[in-house]
Order: C-alpha cells, then structure tokens, then sequence
C-alpha cells in the first residue's frame, strides 16, 4: 500500500471528534474520557466480518477438498498410502505450527537481540522520558483487559514500531530510538496503539488460524496431483484426483490472495484502533509521513 493511500486511511479510521492533541495523551490514567463508542463501530464491523469471512472461505475450501480426495484414494488400494500420508502432512503442518506459535516470540526475542542489540525497555524507563505516551500505554491496555506488552528498544535511528507473541498476555513492542527522536509525544502515542491494536485484536493467532488453512490446501495439490492409481479403477480414480488437484490449486491461489486481503483488513482495524483511542487520527497520519520522510533522509545520506 502506498503512503499516500496508508496515510488517506489513517485520516478515515474514526468518525471521533479531533481535539487538542496534547490533551488526548496527556489526560491523567483512568480519568481522561474514553472513545465514543460509536467511532469503532462501522471499521469495526467490516473488519470482524471481513475477516470472519475470510478464514470460513478458506476452511471452507479446505474441508470442501479433504473429504473428496480422502474417498477417492480410499477406492484405490495402490493409493491407500497416499491418504495416509496426506492426513499425516495435515497433521504435521497443525502441530508444527502450533509449536512455532507457541515458541517464535523467543525465538524472535533472541533474534533481536543477536542481530539488532535489542535490549528490554521497562515502561517505567519510557515513562522518565515520555510520561505521557507510557501513562496511554499503560491506560489503554487496562481498558481492554490485556497486559502490558513487553517494551524493547532498538539503538538505531532508523524509525521502526512493529509487536509479535503468540497471545494478548504474552506480546512484545518494539521501538527504536530514531521513533523516539523523531515522534512527539501524541504521533507516538499513535503509533504505539496500532500496534496495541494488533494486540487487543489477536492478530497473531488470525494470521497464523488463516495461513495454516492455506498451507494444508497446498498439501492437498501435491498429494492429488502425485496421485497414478494401478489396476481397473486407475481411470476413474486418476481423473477424480487429477480434478481435485486443479480445484485445490486454483483454491490455493485465490487463498493467497485472500490471505493478503486479510492482512490489509486487519492493518485497517489496528489504524481505526489508534485513531479511536487517541482521539486524535491526524496524529497517525503525521507519524507515518514523518516516518517516510525520516526513512528517505536516512537512506539518501547513505548514498
């Protein structure tokens, strides 16, 4: 997605009325005025339903094609196996995923720390140089039911914010030092509740539910496609699975588009996220400019 259309976005993620900056991060914890509900709901709406329609279409393209090439291998019995392995290959994928859901937050910590020298970053060590956007993060994540995530600091001066984990509880944020040097206090603040957007909203577990689905329809090509039955029923067994192979291909690629799809909706909800927690939209917008530009500058110094 381009700036302009990423920062177009941003302007129309909440329908809150704008008020003075500085007093929509700087109110005192627990006693500045929440977000009008009614500012979440239409994005909110399309985004759950978008979403929710995403990950059926795609389970649904999965058992759609599970059953019938299940039955299909079982009428041959050179192709028994091929079924056994198919359901061994779904097993597997389920698991290993799940394992790595469970386990890449320490992996990605340990990444970080390796590859970028990135150390943790207490909110009370935020809170000595920006009180205010601490005091909001802090606030925010009360409001929604969720800890605190875990802060970390890259020493670069490239302006950087991503999250990862693997649930609510057990996520961490990232922030590099040139996002703090380049931010004030209310365009950070704005960044750092998109990212707790992605927090609150579970994405990680979304993502990982919906590129599983599309992995296992993979699967389910190789092993149809690979599929050269022997004996009397080699016809009909061969064409019914040379069929269901090109449906699970042509399945497999609209399911990646949709997976995109998915992730650009739930990018949206996390910039609807920030604007209506701020209460101050335009501070998104400001940030992602200064972000580009303070990436260009960098980039072209380089040079």
């Amino acid at each position: 997605t381009s700036l302009r259309a990423t920062v177009s976005r941003a302007r129309e993620a909440t329908t809150a009325p704008m008020i003075p900056a500085a007093s929509a991060v700087d109110r005192p914890m627990g006693t500045g005025a929440r977000p009008r509900k009614e500012s979440h709901v239409p994005l909110r709406s399309k985004a759950i339903t978008a979403s929710v329609l995403t990950l059926s279409l795609i389970s649904g393209f999965v058992f759609i094609l599970v059953t019938p090439i299940l039955f299909v291998l079982a009428q041959s019995a050179t192709e028994l196996g091929a079924g056994l392995i198919l359901l061994l290959a779904i097993g597997l994928t389920i698991a290993i995923n799940g394992l790595m859901w469970l386990i890449s937050p320490w992996l990605m910590d340990l990444t970080n720390r390796w590859f970028y020298r990135c150390r943790d970053m207490p909110l009370e060590e935020l809170g000595q140089y920006r009180p205010a956007v601490a005091q909001f993060i802090y606030a925010t994540c009360q409001r929604h039911g969720v800890k605190v995530p875990a802060l970390k600091l890259i020493d670069d001066m490239n302006p950087t914010a991503y999250c990862y984990g693997s649930t609510a509880d057990r996520s961490r944020m990232v922030l590099t030092r040139g996002l703090l040097h380049y931010l004030n206090d209310d365009e950070l603040a704005a960044v750092c509740a998109h990212e707790l957007g992605h927090i609150v909203h579970r994405d990680f577990i979304v993502m990982t539910l919906a590129s599983t689905m599309v992995q296992i329809l993979w699967q389910i090509y190789v092993v149809a496609k690979s599929v050269r039955p022997k004996g009397n029923d080699s016809k009909g067994v061969g064409e019914a699975a040379a069929l269901i192979a090109l449906v699970a291909y042509v399945f497999w690629w609209v399911s990646q588009y949709m997976l995109l799809y998915l992730s650009r909706v739930r990018e949206y909800y996390a910039d609807e996220f920030a604007g209506a927690e701020t209460r101050n939209p335009n501070a998104l917008s400001m940030a992602l400019v200064k972000v580009a530009y303070s990436a260009r500058n960098r980039s072209a110094c380089i040079r």
